[in-house]
């Protein structure tokens, strides 16, 4: 989440199940929860998010069971098994130069709503090479003409683009740049280096997990 604060995507929330509150109207607009096997709640809000309104309650907190699950294929449950059965205290996460290429992707298509169409034919030489494989058979560029032609105002163009860069889109985006350029690393050093770019907190690298898990926690509550 804090790598896609600072990559600038607007829709950087949480989606844990156990900690979400919807309207029942809006819940029922949006047709209930669905039935997929595993990643329900992150489906659902993300058909949320656009829809404005959404904000994070920071002056509580849930604490949710500390079950284990063999009910479903991946998430949190499958997660808790598996750290449970694993002999390793090593655990490992998306490496933070993606976010650096993703910050960068996203600078340069909402910065596209006041360019003209001439000067399109050069964005791709400046988008990251991760970025531009990633893309190769999406035809973005006319999906980006598209959110153009539909907007009149910068708020409406960046409503449009995001719908198309969307939160399952970035999921896949991440997978691929780890397994294809940015091997996953450690959590302690990508955890660190998100403080310096988000917060401008340097930290030192021996500082034990439960400090960093506690500055984080700090920093979340003062957004």
């Amino acid at each position: 989440v804090h790598g896609l604060r600072f990559a600038g995507f607007p829709y950087a929330f949480h989606t844990v199940g156990s900690c979400m509150a919807v309207p029942v109207n809006i819940y029922q607009k949006q047709g209930g929860m669905n039935t997929k096997k595993a990643g329900e709640d992150f489906y659902f809000l993300h058909k949320i998010f656009p829809l404005a309104n959404f904000h994070e309650i920071r002056n509580t907190r849930v604490i949710p069971g500390s079950r284990k699950s063999v009910r479903v294929p991946f998430g949190t449950g499958k997660a808790m098994t598996d750290w449970a059965t694993n002999n390793t205290r090593i655990f490992y996460t998306y490496n933070h130069l993606i976010y650096k290429d993703l910050r960068n992707f996203i600078q340069i298509l909402t910065s596209a709503f006041d360019s003209d169409f001439e000067t399109w034919a050069r964005i791709p030489e400046k988008v990251p090479r991760v970025i531009r494989t990633f893309m190769k058979d999406d035809n973005w560029i006319e999906k980006l003409r598209e959110c153009k032609v539909q907007s009149r105002s910068q708020k409406t163009f960046n409503y449009r683009l995001f719908n198309w860069l969307n939160g399952l889109k970035i999921v896949k985006f991440l997978n691929y740049a780890g397994r294809e350029f940015y091997p996953d690393i450690p959590i302690r050093p990508a955890a660190i280096q998100m403080l310096e770019w988000n917060f401008g907190r340097n930290v030192s690298q021996d500082t034990p997990d439960q400090e960093l898990l506690e500055i984080y926690r700090k920093a979340d509550r003062l957004q």
